[in-house]
């Protein structure tokens, strides 16, 4: 019984951290879009003001990264709609 309230309060906080992180990304969109720029002109101290786990490599990420990275069941990375398609 101890297990199953420790994963539901474990997946209670990824739950809750994703909210928040799905919100930093629309207020991030929102702020980029207000400033008439993409997020490469972005600086690290402008992505630190919405989330302070940004680091260097968020300069590396393209909308390509971004859907290979949704490889879960069910996602739209590539291997998994390919998997879909099969």
């Amino acid at each position: 019984m101890v297990k199953v309230k420790s994963s539901t309060k474990v997946l209670s906080q990824a739950h809750r951290i994703a909210g928040k992180l799905d919100n930093t990304a629309g207020k991030l969109v929102q702020y980029a879009i207000t400033q008439g720029w993409d997020f490469v002109r972005l600086t690290l101290d402008e992505y630190d003001s919405f989330w302070p786990l940004f680091a260097e490599d968020v300069y590396g990420m393209t909308a390509e990264t971004w859907v290979m990275a949704r490889n879960v069941t069910g996602g739209i990375g590539l291997h998994q709609v390919l998997a879909a398609l099969a």
